[in-house]
C-alpha cells in the first residue's frame, strides 16, 4: 500500500497556483458557466411580488391547498376502498368459524373494526407523504 501511495505522488504533477489566479479564473468560470443571478433575482421578485400580495397570494394559497386536498382525497379513494373490502372480507371468513360470545365480538368489533378503520387511512397518509 505505500509503494502504490508513493507511486501516485510521483505520478501527479502538481503546478502552483498564485491564489490571486485562483480567484481571477473561478470568477471567469462563474460569470460564463454560473447562474445568471440577475434573471434569477427579477424572476423571484415577481414571484414574491405575486404569491405575497394580499389578494393574489391567499387565492393562491387555496387554490393550491385545494388541489392538494382534491388529489389526496381523489387519488386514494380507490385504495381505501380495497383495503376496506379486504378488512370486512377477511373479518367475515375468520369470524364465520366462531360461535357466537365475547371472543367473536371482540374480534370482529376491536380487531376488523377498529384496527381496520385505521388501516383505511393508510392510503390517505401514503399519498400526502407522497406529495409533500
Amino acid at each position: 500500500l505505500k509503494d502504490l501511495i508513493e507511486t501516485i505522488k510521483s505520478d501527479v504533477k502538481v503546478i502552483p497556483v498564485e491564489s490571486s489566479d485562483f480567484f481571477t479564473r473561478s470568477l471567469e468560470l462563474s460569470k460564463t458557466c454560473g447562474p445568471q443571478t440577475d434573471v434569477l433575482i427579477t424572476r423571484q421578485t415577481k414571484l414574491d411580488q405575486f404569491f405575497l400580495s394580499p389578494v393574489f397570494g391567499v387565492l393562491s394559497f387555496a387554490a393550491i391547498m385545494l388541489l392538494l386536498f382534491q388529489a389526496i382525497f381523489t387519488w386514494a379513494a380507490p385504495f381505501m376502498d380495497f383495503v376496506e373490502w379486504v378488512i370486512s372480507s377477511l373479518g367475515e371468513v375468520s369470524t364465520s368459524f366462531l360461535s357466537d360470545g365475547i371472543f367473536k365480538d371482540f374480534l370482529t368489533d376491536a380487531i376488523f373494526g377498529g384496527f381496520g378503520s385505521f388501516l383505511v387511512f393508510v392510503p390517505q397518509i401514503f399519498f400526502l407523504t407522497f406529495i409533500v
